[in-house]
């Protein structure tokens, strides 16, 4: 894992990006640690770690499922996300090759350690298993782009994302809290 502390922000706004963007490392872990971690692999784990504790303003992508549009045509599937300004964002590691279209905004990205600022219109390759994490600096439009026939956008999440151990295991607790609570529900009737 490349260390981010080594590299010097050259203006305040960085540091406050680097603040939002690299959570303390020393905190306790409710949901497993891998070896390899990147910088995305930290923030996405204390992300889940706050929702399960309940923090306010903690959202788990899923959740703007209205934001996200879905688009096909013969061996291509098109997943374009709108985001707002101050968003803080994981993307998932993607088990191909990803054309990344930055349509509209400005987006500031921990990419292999480093600080990345990206501004619309900008296209770029990331390679598979490739992680990063945004700071959304003005509202964004940003598509991946996929080799694919597939046109089930369930089917499509299952082939193209690779899940960490830490999202695993937050959706298994997660779904047992809701089984918990529906128990809690039918003995209330």
């Amino acid at each position: 894992m490349s260390d981010i502390t080594e590299m010097i922000p050259e203006s305040i706004s960085d540091i406050e990006i680097l603040e939002r963007l690299t959570p303390l490392q020393n905190q306790s872990y409710v949901l497993p640690v891998g070896d390899d971690e990147t910088h995305a692999d930290v923030l996405e784990r204390h992300t889940l770690e706050d929702i399960l504790r309940g923090e306010p303003n903690t959202y788990l992508g899923s959740e703007f499922s209205e934001n996200v549009n879905h688009y096909f045509a013969p061996g291509i599937y098109v997943r374009e996300l709108h985001m707002d300004k101050g968003m803080i964002l994981v993307g998932h590691r993607h088990s191909t090759e990803t054309i990344n279209t930055l349509l509209k905004g400005k987006v500031a990205l921990i990419e292999d350690g480093k600080l990345i600022y990206r501004e619309a219109p900008f296209t770029y390759v990331t390679p598979a298993k490739h992680r990063k994490a945004a700071y959304v600096i003005e509202d964004v439009i940003w598509q991946n782009v996929f080799s694919s026939d597939e046109t089930d956008v369930e089917i499509l999440e299952d082939i193209l994302v690779e899940k960490s151990p830490a999202l695993v295991e937050f959706e298994v607790q997660m779904e047992l809290r809701k089984l918990i609570k529906e128990k809690e529900e039918l003995s209330c009737l």
